[in-house]
Formats: structure tokens, C-alpha cells, sequence
């Protein structure tokens, strides 16, 4: 089926404008209020490493709290683009970019094999839906994972009866996949499953699958091994230790039935009265897609015990395919929601503004404590803080995470693991803290009972850095001298 040369790039223009939009124009906290702020880990990471100090956020110890693909994505662009806020402009544009052009592989990979109005219904579900922005649009890896993950659908519908070079070119891209999101290699292991019956026929297509996610995956953990002590990244063994504390057998018994439902809804729609729907389904790869992502989905419940918004990437182009498969056979209705996606898309620009300059911002707030910061505390002083990403990035001061997510294996087996917080602190003389609250919050501090009860009988100043007057007085940045 023909296609209009113009409708893919009025799909990347819409998407482009709608995720990138913003970020433009915005400055200073405004354009920070784009980012969660745990991005700003990987872009202070990414401007050590350009600047030569190592995969370090706080200028002092190395780090592999970082899914390793994003970061080497991010490392040329801060080590070209100057000043503060260009390179993070550059960042949330880049992952615009990225998005567009997944929703655009979308929109023609449907397109060759089915109707537009289903190419294009999917097209816009993958990025126009209410909530999509905050999960790829964040300056974490979820736009990279996103257009991996297309590339790797549309390798593998090509991939059936091709020539052996197809194989690997689908293994190339599920590999590149599992090192943007460790999680994803479950897309890998899936697919095999599915097609099992034709890989055990077909010895080379099976290599051609596994070994490039194999090498990648086994390079990288011999990689951290060697160089840190520990097989995966120091943040999600944190995460992990964090979460083992809690109730792991409520957890993991609620997530296997949440699977197990899922599974369970998934096969009652393949084998229903509609067998035309099931086939297209199987047929356009939607079934290997929400399988793949239900099994991400899996891995971080169990592992981490809890999903962010960000987390659900995984999910969107199998989603968005599926639905539009399914809505598509209906012309009105299907014609209603591109209407309405449409709209939805173009409407996000101005309420993005509008919320970040009508509305006090936790951005703002980390912003306003990271000037104070640079301003009150000398440099070389090392600053313990929590949630600190904006803090370290914007401050410019030796910002030593305490929440474990940029920090090295030290931190893990003495703080996650030993509980010896008082003895971190004093080793790597840390005597300045910048914690949220009135109190020293256990929870920040990553502590064990009864340790934030003793560092506040040390304090001896606290000082705002910055303040909400619309939130809960108790929320403001505080500066602590133990």
C-alpha cells in the first residue's frame, strides 16, 4: 500500500513539538522543571566523564549507577555543548528527537502491512496518550529504550524469511536494547520462547539472537566485577537492599498474581470469538511486545518493589499497536481518538508552561538550594545529600549521594548493607549535610533505627537553603553542620 510522503514527517513534527516543545525556549529552573531529578545523575556523570574525571557524580568516587548506553549517549553532548543549561536543553531535545522517530517507525511499519488509519492511531497512541511524557520524557534512558525497542520490532518483522544478515541485525538491536535498560534483555529471552519451534530448525538464527546480547551483557558484568566488585549497578542493588527490608514475600506473591492475571487476559483475548484480531495481533509482533514488557514489569516489581513513571516505557509500542489494532476496525471511532490524540498532543506545550510558571516547583526549590549552596559552602567541602541530582549538577561542590543511587560499591556494602552510616559519614569526613525536612529523616539518610537520633545530637547549625510557602513548612532544604 502506497503511503503520503508527508504524513510520517507530520508524525515526527508532532511529536517532536509536543515532548520537545518546551524545552526550547525554557531557562535555568523553568527548563530544569522538564527533567525528574534523578536525570540530573546521569548528566552530572556524563559531564565528569567529558571533563575527564571519571564515571563519577560527586568529582570523587566512581560509579556504575547508570544503565551504560544512555550515558555513553549523553557523555558527547556534554563534553561538546557548553554551559549548564544548553546541555540539558540538548538532552531533552535529543530524546524529542528520539521518540519522534520511534512513533514514525511505528506509523510505517503498520502502514506497509495494514491500513493508515491503524498506522497512524498507533502512531499517536505511542506518545500523545495523557502520561506518556512523564515516562519519555524525563532525561532518563526511557526515550533511548523506546526507539530501541521499535528498531528491534521492525527488524523482527522483517526477520521471518529474510536472509541470515536479518537475524542478526534483530540480535544487534535487542542487545543494544538490554544495555540501554538492563531489564529489557527479557525481550530477548521472550521472542526465543516464542519462536522456538522455527530457532531449533534454524541453529544460526538462534545464535544470531542470543550471542550479541550475550557478549554485550556478559562484557559489561565482567566489566563491573573487575572494576567494582559487583555484577550489576551499585543503584538498583540499593533499590534491592532497600526493598528486601520490607515485606518480600507480600510483595512477590502480589506481583505473581498481577502476572499471572495478565498472562491469563492476554490468552483469553488470542484464543475469543475474534480470531481475525488475534492473529493481528500475533502477526504484528503486539504479542511478543506486551509479553517482553510484562516480564520488565515482573523484573522491577520483584527486584525494586516499586515502579516509576518512567518504568512503563517498556509497555508503549506494544500498547499503542495493540489498541489500534483493536479500535482501527471501527471507522469512526478510530478516526474520534487520532482527533483527540491529536489535540492532546498539541495541548501539552501550553500546559507545561503554564504549570511551570504558576506552580512552586520541587525543581525550583532544589535549584534555589544548589545557588545557596554554591554560595554558602566552600569548594572541596563534601556535602552528603538525598535526592540531590539538581544539587550536585548546579551547585558545582562534591555532592555525595546518601539514597545510594550515584554512589560507588563502598557505599552499598557499608551503608545499604552493614547499616554503618555514622562510620561513612566519618571516613569520608562528611560533616555538611543538605536533607529535606525539620528532622534528619532516617529514610533520607538511608539509615538504621536509631541513627538519625544520634547525628541530630552533633548538629550544631541548621540553616534554610530554600523554602516552599505553599507546601508543608517542615518541606524546605535545610543545610546541616555536624
Amino acid at each position: 500500500m502506497h503511503d503520503k510522503p508527508k504524513t510520517p514527517i507530520l508524525i515526527w513534527l508532532l511529536a517532536f513539538g509536543s515532548l520537545g516543545g518546551p524545552v526550547l525556549w525554557l531557562s535555568g529552573y523553568d527548563l530544569a522543571a522538564q527533567f525528574v531529578d534523578d536525570a540530573f545523575y546521569y548528566f552530572q556523570i556524563a559531564r565528569n566523564l567529558a571533563s575527564g574525571l571519571g564515571p563519577t557524580f560527586d568529582g570523587l568516587h566512581a560509579t556504575n549507577g547508570y544503565h551504560p548506553l544512555w550515558l555513553m549517549v549523553l557523555v558527547p553532548i556534554f563534553g561538546v555543548v557548553q554551559g549548564l543549561d544548553a546541555a540539558v536543553r540538548a538532552a531533552g531535545l535529543l530524546e524529542a528527537a528520539l521518540v519522534a522517530s520511534g512513533a514514525t517507525l511505528i506509523y510505517r511499519g503498520l502502514a506497509e502491512r495494514g491500513s493508515r488509519r491503524e498506522a497512524l492511531l498507533a502512531a499517536l497512541l505511542s506518545f500523545a496518550l495523557p502520561g506518556t511524557r512523564g515516562a519519555v520524557r524525563t532525561g532518563l534512558e526511557g526515550a533511548l529504550v523506546f526507539a530501541l525497542l521499535v528498531l528491534a520490532w521492525r527488524a523482527w518483522l522483517s526477520w521471518k524469511g529474510a536472509a541470515p544478515g536479518a537475524a542478526w541485525k534483530l540480535g544487534v538491536w535487542l542487545a543494544l536494547l538490554a544495555s540501554a535498560r538492563l531489564e529489557c534483555v527479557a525481550f530477548m529471552v521472550v521472542l526465543v520462547f516464542l519462536e522456538r519451534r522455527v530457532l531449533l530448525q534454524d541453529r544460526r538464527a538462534l545464535a544470531a539472537l542470543v550471542v550479541p546480547t550475550s557478549i554485550l551483557m556478559g562484557a559489561y558484568i565482567l566489566y563491573n566485577v573487575l572494576q567494582f566488585g559487583i555484577a550489576l549497578p551499585v543503584s538498583g542493588m540499593v533499590k534491592h537492599a532497600a526493598f528486601a527490608r520490607r515485606s518480600l514475600l507480600l510483595k512477590s506473591v502480589s506481583t505473581l498474581l498481577l502476572a499471572a492475571a495478565a498472562l491469563g487476559a492476554l490468552e483469553f483475548a488470542l484464543r475469543s470469538r475474534a480470531p481475525g484480531l488475534a492473529a493481528r495481533l500475533s502477526s504484528s509482533g503486539a504479542v511478543w511486545l506486551l509479553l517482553g514488557a510484562s516480564c520488565v514489569f515482573g523484573e522491577d516489581l520483584l527486584s525494586l518493589g516499586g515502579m516509576q513513571s518512567w518504568y512503563w516505557v517498556p509497555v508503549l509500542p506494544g500498547l499503542a499497536i495493540a489498541c489500534a489494532i483493536a479500535v482501527s476496525r471501527w471507522q469512526l471511532p478510530a478516526s474520534v481518538a487520532c482527533a483527540l490524540l491529536i489535540v492532546a498532543a498539541i495541548a501539552r506545550v501550553p500546559h507545561a508552561i503554564w504549570v511551570t510558571q504558576h506552580t512552586r516547583l520541587h525543581a525550583h526549590i532544589r535549584g534555589e538550594a544548589a545557588d545557596a549552596l554554591r554560595s554558602l559552602v566552600p569548594a572541596g567541602t563534601r556535602i552528603g545529600a538525598w535526592n540531590g541530582g539538581m544539587l550536585g549538577y548546579y551547585s558545582k561542590r562534591h555532592v555525595i549521594m546518601l539514597d545510594g543511587l550515584a554512589n560507588d560499591a563502598g557505599f552499598y556494602h557499608r551503608v545499604s548493607q552493614a547499616g554503618d552510616l555514622e562510620g561513612y559519614l566519618a571516613d569520608e569526613h562528611i560533616e555538611t549535610l543538605v536533607l529535606p525536612g525539620c528532622k534528619l529523616s532516617r529514610v533520607a539518610l538511608q539509615a538504621t533505627p536509631g541513627t538519625a537520633a544520634r547525628l541530630e545530637q552533633r548538629v550544631i547549625s541548621r540553616r534554610v537553603l530554600a523554602r516552599d510557602p505553599s507546601a508543608d513548612p517542615c518541606y524546605a532544604y535545610s543545610l546541616w553542620e555536624l
